[in-house]
């Protein structure tokens, strides 16, 4: 999956909880309802959450890695003159 249907998710999780806290509050759901919807859209955004981090983990290792790379590149390539 690529990040932008992680954030979807992440938003979609978050929407869900703040339904189900206002469905809970005002009565229209039981209360059992809005938990277990409640639980599922934490879930979810913690899911995506998770998700996005390594992403973003990974993107960080890859361009530290191609730093590295370039900064002994030039190193040699300056004592090698």
């Amino acid at each position: 999956m690529e990040k932008k249907t992680y954030k979807i998710a992440a938003a979609m999780g978050a929407v869900s909880v703040a339904l189900a806290a206002a469905f809970g509050i005002t009565g229209a759901v039981p209360a059992s309802v809005a938990v277990s919807c409640a639980l599922l859209g934490c879930a979810a955004y913690c899911t995506a959450m998770h998700a996005l981090l390594s992403l973003y983990r990974n993107y960080r290792t890859a361009a530290k890695a191609e730093k590295r790379r370039a900064w002994k590149r030039d190193f040699f390539r300056q004592i090698s003159r």
